[in-house]
C-alpha cells in the first residue's frame, strides 16, 4: 500500500467528518470523498478495504469524540474503559467504509463497471443496512451533512435522507473522474462529460424541485389550521434530577414556565422534556395530582415525560414514558419508547454479556413499547410522539403519520452531551424527520436545544444550551401525506437491490472463469 495513498484516505475522513455539525463546513462533504477515491485506484479488495477502514475511523472518531465524556460522567466507566467502548463503535461503524470500499474495487475488477453505476447505489445500500443492522445505529448519515442546505434536503420527502447521500456521491465521483484525467495531463474524455452532465442534472434537478416544493410547504402552512404550543426547557442539573429532595424544585421551576407560556403567550399545549417529572406519574399521590391541577387550572395541555412500570407475564418492567394531560385535568394518553438506547436503557443479549450490567451499573432496564400511535389533545391536535434516540429513525414519525398525526413532538434529554457537538448533530437529524414527513416538530430538550421545527427543515426558533428557557409557536398542522411516508425507504432498497444484482454478476464471472477450461 503506498504511502500516499494511506494519508489520502485519511484526509477523507478529516474533510467529510467537518461538514457535520457543529462545524458545519457542509460545502466540504461535496469534495471530502475525492482523495479516498483517488486513493482506490488500482488497488484491491483487501487493500481497499483496509483504506476505507482507516478512512471511516478517522471519520467517526471526529464525530463521535464525545462519547467518551458522555460515558464517563453519566455511564460512570473508568476512562481507559470508556476509550476502549468508543474505541470498539468507531471501528464498527468504520467497517461499513471498509466494505464499501472493499465491494467497488471487486465490481470494478469483476466487472469493469463505471463508478456513477455502482458507487452511488452502493453507499445507500450499506448506509441502509447500518440503520437496520443490530436493531440500527444511523447516526450522522452522509446525507446530513446537508441539513443546512434546505433546497437539496427537500428531497429528502420521496428518497428520505438517502437520497441527499446519494448526490454527494454521485458529486464526488463526477469531480474524481475530472481530476483524475487532469492529473494525468490529457484532455477530459466523453465519458467523464457524461458523468459530469450526470451529476449536474441530478444536483440542479434536485435543486428545482426543493425550491419549489419550499414555496408549495410555506403557503399549506399558512392555510392550515394551528395549535399554539408552548415549550418548557428546564435546564435541571442531570445528577440532582433524581433526588426525591430535588422533585419539589423541579416541577415548581416547571410550573413557572408552564404558567408564563400559557397566560403571558396563550399556549394551547405545552412540552415539557423526556422524564421532566422525576417520579412515576401512574401512581396517585401529591404529586401527581399537583400536575393534573395544573393542567385543569391553565386549561392547557401537557406533554411531559416520566418513567414508568408495568408487568410482562410475572415480571416488572420499566418504560420511558411521555403522557398526554388534557386541559381538563385527566390523562388522555401515553406513549412509550420504542427504539431504545442499546447500553443506555438496555443491554442487547444479556444472556451473552451478562459482564456489562456488572462493569456498567448506571445502564438503564427498560422495556420497549409497542407501535406508535398518535395522541389527541384537548384541542383537536394528533400528535405524534417521539423521545430521543428516536429521532434518528424515521420509520417511527412515517407510522406516526400515516396513523394520522398532524404535529409531532420530540421529547429528549441532551445533557448527557454536555456542550460538544453532539447536541446540534442530533438536532440536525430531526429537522430531516419534518422534511421527510412534511410535519412541524416541536423539540423538548432538558439543558437544549429546544425549537421548533417547520417541515421544510428549518429552526423556526431554538434555545440556547444550559439556559432555564421557553419557547412559544402558532404551529400549523398540515394533513397532507409525502411519497416518503407512504411508500418509506423504497428508494434505499431500490438501490440496495441493485447493488446485490451487481455483486451476483460480479460472483458469478468470477466462478466461470475459475471453472474455465485452460
Amino acid at each position: 500500500m503506498r504511502p500516499w495513498s494511506i494519508w489520502a484516505g485519511l484526509l477523507s475522513g478529516v474533510i467529510t467528518a467537518l461538514a457535520f455539525p457543529h462545524w458545519e463546513l457542509w460545502p466540504l462533504a461535496w469534495v471530502g470523498l475525492v482523495p479516498l477515491f483517488w486513493a482506490l485506484c488500482g488497488a484491491g479488495p483487501r487493500q481497499a478495504a483496509a483504506l476505507g477502514w482507516m478512512a471511516g475511523a478517522v471519520h467517526y472518531g471526529i464525530l463521535l469524540y464525545w462519547l467518551i465524556g458522555t460515558m464517563q460522567t453519566y455511564g460512570r466507566l473508568p476512562l481507559l474503559l470508556a476509550g476502549a467502548a468508543m474505541v470498539l463503535l468507531v471501528l464498527y461503524l468504520a467497517g461499513f467504509w471498509a466494505l464499501f470500499c472493499a465491494l467497488a474495487s471487486y465490481l470494478r475488477e469483476r466487472l469493469g463497471v463505471p463508478g456513477m453505476t455502482m458507487g452511488p447505489p452502493l453507499w445507500v445500500s450499506l448506509e441502509i443496512l447500518r440503520s437496520v443492522f443490530l436493531s440500527g445505529f444511523p447516526w450522522a448519515l452522509l446525507g446530513y451533512s446537508q441539513w443546512s442546505l434546505k433546497p437539496i434536503l427537500q428531497v429528502a420527502d420521496i428518497t428520505g435522507i438517502y437520497g441527499v447521500s446519494f448526490l454527494i456521491v454521485s458529486v464526488n465521483l463526477g469531480l474524481y473522474s475530472l481530476v483524475s484525467e487532469l492529473a494525468q495531463r490529457r484532455r477530459p474524455s466523453l465519458w467523464c462529460f457524461l458523468n459530469l452532465a450526470f451529476c449536474g442534472s441530478l444536483v440542479v434537478g434536485a435543486w428545482l424541485y426543493g425550491q419549489g416544493r419550499m414555496v408549495q410547504i410555506s403557503k399549506l402552512s399558512l392555510e392550515a389550521p394551528y395549535t399554539t404550543v408552548g415549550i418548557a426547557q428546564g435546564n435541571l442539573e442531570q445528577s440532582l434530577k433524581w433526588e426525591p429532595a430535588f422533585q419539589e424544585a423541579t416541577l415548581s421551576r416547571y410550573e413557572k414556565l408552564t404558567r408564563d407560556l400559557v397566560q403571558a403567550a396563550g399556549a394551547q399545549l405545552v412540552v415539557w422534556p423526556e422524564t421532566a417529572a422525576p417520579f412515576f406519574f401512574q401512581r396517585e399521590g401529591p404529586l401527581r395530582e399537583r400536575l393534573l391541577g395544573l393542567a385543569s387550572e391553565l386549561k392547557v395541555d401537557l406533554l411531559f415525560g416520566s418513567p414508568a412500570f408495568g408487568s410482562v407475564g410475572d415480571r416488572r418492567v420499566f418504560y420511558n414514558r411521555a403522557y398526554l394531560v388534557g386541559a381538563q385535568g385527566q390523562v388522555r394518553g401515553w406513549y412509550d419508547k420504542i427504539h431504545l438506547v442499546p447500553f443506555g436503557e438496555y443491554v442487547p443479549l444479556q444472556e451473552l454479556l451478562p459482564f456489562i450490567r456488572k462493569m456498567v451499573t448506571a445502564i438503564g432496564d427498560f422495556h420497549p413499547g409497542e407501535a406508535p400511535f398518535p395522541l389527541l389533545t384537548s384541542g383537536g391536535a394528533s400528535l405524534g410522539v417521539s423521545i430521543c434516540f428516536e429521532s434518528i429513525f424515521p420509520d417511527i414519525f412515517r407510522e406516526e403519520v400515516s396513523k394520522g398525526a398532524d404535529l409531532l413532538a420530540n421529547l429528549t434529554n441532551d445533557a448527557w452531551f454536555g456542550k460538544t457537538a453532539a447536541p446540534y448533530q442530533h438536532l440536525s437529524m430531526l429537522a430531516v424527520r419534518a422534511v421527510e414527513t412534511r410535519r412541524w416538530i416541536v423539540r423538548a430538550a432538558n439543558t437544549g436545544i429546544s425549537a421548533f421545527i417547520d417541515p421544510c427543515g428549518r429552526i423556526r426558533s431554538q434555545t440556547q444550551l444550559f439556559e432555564t428557557s421557553s419557547l412559544v409557536d402558532r404551529v400549523p398542522r398540515l394533513q397532507l401525506h409525502s411519497l416518503y411516508v407512504l411508500y418509506g425507504d423504497i428508494f434505499a432498497w431500490a438501490c440496495a437491490v441493485w447493488s446485490t444484482i451487481l455483486l451476483a454478476l460480479a460472483l458469478c464471472k468470477g466462478c466461470r472463469r475459475k471453472h474455465a477450461v485452460p
